[in-house]
């Protein structure tokens, strides 16, 4: 489990001091936040160049409040093992908080790191989760030093903001800080995120456009920041109109994904394949129009259905959390009530 001695990890050309203390991290066996600092300093110190991943474990806290601390301190062990089984000739590994590890590596160049990182994802991805019916996924954000920051400090913030992206992002993925990409990304408020979102859809919602202008702005303003397509279907209609997206989804005989929503109000697939088993029709649909996860929500107000909202993701297996479903889920129910509200004052004026 983890690093077995000191000397596994003096071995590794990243250290350079012989009489280096090392310090293992007692759940874990990775190395201690407190020898990982070290290290990365120290490397600051003599300007030599490095790469450094933070990978954090998805919805760690679902984790411990669904299934105890027992076994989410076996997640913690499964996910060091990997980290360490798969890396360790290439790179150290450190648990660096509650929920997440560093990385610390020679790759440097952006195609180095990128391919070193997707190694990691892909050995973690293939963990086979202790936990029923729960994926264990993480999210990693990378950059290197000197060349996106030259101090601990700018370092750390700069791999904050590729982690952050990525959990807009959907969770589930890596993100290699690009500056030009990523340099804007405001991470001080990250924790309240949904209020100024909210807050924003709001004016946007009560303005004087119409409402078709209304719900395009809104909801690009929402694909844009989580990387997603939308479409409503008009169950009057029977058909899908495309909201936000490069391609209509292709016409399907039937509606198959409103079987999902005969009890709920919202669902959530992370994984498409997994449809497979229980619903083959929809499996196969999502496979013909490339959707790898998605988020559905029944659009209703008062005693009014007119159908429901689909939000895809089309580039991954997406991890939606709670946050996320909250404010799309406001976003949908603000549209059906302004759409109703405007009908019955439409019906109000011709009597």
């Amino acid at each position: 489990m983890g690093y077995e001695n000191k000397e596994e990890v003096l071995k590794n050309n990243l250290i350079y001091q012989k009489d280096f203390k090392v310090y293992f991290d007692n759940l874990t066996k990775t190395l201690s936040k407190t020898t990982i600092d070290k290290i990365i300093r120290n490397l600051i110190a003599i300007d030599e160049k490095f790469s450094l991943m933070v990978f954090d474990i998805d919805n760690f806290k679902t984790i411990t409040d669904s299934f105890g601390h027992e076994s989410a301190d076996e997640v913690l062990r499964i996910v060091a093992d990997t980290l360490v089984d798969v890396l360790k000739d290439d790179a150290l590994v450190g648990r660096y908080g509650a929920d997440d590890f560093v990385v610390l590596t020679k790759a440097y160049d952006y195609n180095g790191l990128w391919k070193f990182c997707r190694t990691a994802m892909e050995a973690v991805r293939s963990i086979k989760s202790p936990l029923k019916n729960f994926n264990v996924t993480l999210t990693c954000g990378a950059a290197t030093f000197p060349k996106d920051a030259e101090t601990y400090d700018d370092l750390f913030l700069k791999i904050d903001k590729a982690l952050y992206r990525g959990k807009l992002k959907g969770k589930n993925c890596f993100i290699v800080y690009i500056d030009a990409l990523h340099g804007n990304i405001d991470v001080s408020n990250r924790m309240e995120r949904s209020t100024p979102l909210i807050g924003y859809c709001h004016r946007e919602l009560m303005g004087k456009d119409s409402l078709t202008e209304k719900i395009r702005v809104c909801n690009k303003f929402l694909c844009d920041l989580f990387l997603l397509d939308s479409y409503f279907y008009d169950a009057e209609k029977n058909k899908f109109k495309i909201i936000i997206g490069e391609n209509n989804l292709k016409k399907s005989k039937e509606d198959l994904f409103s079987e999902l929503l005969v009890k709920d109000d919202i669902v959530t697939v992370n994984d498409c394949s997994k449809l497979i088993k229980d619903h083959p029709k929809l499996h196969e649909y999502c496979w013909d129009n490339n959707i790898k996860s998605f988020t559905l929500l029944k659009a209703y107000a008062y005693d009014k259905y007119y159908g429901y909202c689909l939000y895809v993701d089309k580039n991954s297996k997406r991890v939606w959390n709670t946050e996320d479903k909250i404010l799309l889920s406001y976003i949908v129910h603000m549209i059906s009530t302004i759409r109703y509200l405007t009908e019955k004052k439409k019906r109000t004026k011709k009597k």
